[in-house]
């Protein structure tokens, strides 16, 4: 993805911990400000805000097709899973891998108790592909939550041994997979051009991940804990091989893509800012190797983002294409077709049809 499309070497989450990082990606606001401190557990009575707006809501309500995969951590009430916020559906975990039992849900329905952590890549990226498969060519927000590498890290057999770095080497080897296949997908289905992929982290590492010359990890305030990938693919919107040194965060993603998108702001106000010049002004990036970087080449709980920009719907860095009905080939990463990403992160638009 980075060879193909954007890399930041200047990217920070908004938190060093699972539930409070990912309601900043959804909200644009610091977790602080949504009830969400810290990390929610089970049977927790609370979750992120129900007066938060979140990104998916933004989508809704712009006539986007909303689906949410993997690992949530906002609340798992009712009313605080991801049906409830925006989502059209959800086929995921409530929680972390750590927490026993872990619960495979679609939608709000149980469909086991205590589900296979060894298999949970595989089934989301069957999922996932599949929805976009299946895809009648309306505009759609696909976000994706890898529950891995999280600790335990867990990988299916087809991975696990296979890196020669533990479960957690072997985890995001198959993530990798994962998200090459998904890129393959989009491209199949003929709308890579109209879809803007995202691939980031929650946080850095913990102690069986490396932050590589950053110090400090999952949980801490130094660098080490906030440090993460951000890599984008958007063809024929972003310049293939571009490097951004610009200091960017996960806060500004629902900005931005709100922007992308033509889509409306919420209602409070936002700590993230609008960074989508960073994806067509050469002024705001600068290129470079792509060995460059310091950032962790291990982190934690992967994320990815789609989404497939409405032609017309929103300003575009270019005139948009007029959409494809046609089905070719798709790219992915390191595994799936030669698309090479570093080990965490992925998300795509152009005046977005779709987006993941």
């Amino acid at each position: 993805m980075a060879a193909a499309g954007l890399r930041c070497t200047k990217y920070n989450s908004a938190h060093p911990i699972c539930s409070a990082s990912r309601a900043a990606v959804l909200t644009g606001r610091y977790g602080l400000r949504c009830n969400t401190t810290g990390a929610f557990g089970p049977h927790s009575p609370t979750g992120t805000s129900l007066d938060e707006t979140l990104l998916s809501n933004l989508f809704h309500e712009g006539s986007y097709k909303t689906k949410a995969f993997g690992k949530w951590h906002l609340g798992d009430a009712p009313e605080y899973l991801p049906t409830s916020r925006g989502f059209d559906s959800f086929y995921g975990v409530p929680y972390s891998v750590d927490v026993k039992p872990l619960p495979l849900l679609r939608d709000k329905t149980i469909l086991e108790e205590e589900t296979d952590r060894d298999i949970l890549t595989p089934r989301y990226t069957e999922e996932a592909v599949k929805y976009i498969q299946q895809n009648s060519g309306d505009p759609f927000f696909l976000y994706l939550a890898f529950s891995c590498p999280h600790d335990p890290a867990r990988a299916s057999t087809r991975f696990r041994n296979k890196t020669g770095f533990g479960y957690s080497g072997d985890s995001i080897a198959e993530i990798d997979w994962s998200v090459g296949e998904i890129l393959r997908a989009v491209k199949t289905k003929g709308i890579a051009s109209d879809t803007l992929v995202c691939f980031t982290s929650d946080h850095g590492p913990w102690y069986q991940g490396s932050p590589g010359a950053l110090r400090g990890r999952k949980a801490s305030t130094f660098e080490g804990g906030f440090r993460v990938p951000f890599v984008a693919q958007w063809p024929g919107s972003i310049h293939p091989g571009t490097v951004v040194d610009t200091w960017c965060s996960s806060l500004d993603i629902l900005p931005t893509l709100s922007s992308l998108c033509g889509l409306s702001r919420p209602p409070k106000p936002l700590d993230g800012v609008d960074f989508s010049q960073i994806f067509s002004n050469p002024e705001s990036r600068s290129s470079g190797s792509l060995g460059s970087t310091s950032v962790p080449c291990e982190t934690v709980d992967s994320t990815c983002i789609a989404s497939e920009i409405r032609n017309g719907s929103c300003a575009s860095p270019r005139e948009p294409k007029a959409r494809s009905t046609s089905t070719t080939a798709p790219p992915a990463p390191d595994e799936a077709h030669g698309c090479s990403i570093p080990n965490s992160t992925t998300s795509s638009a152009i005046p977005p049809k779709a987006t993941m």
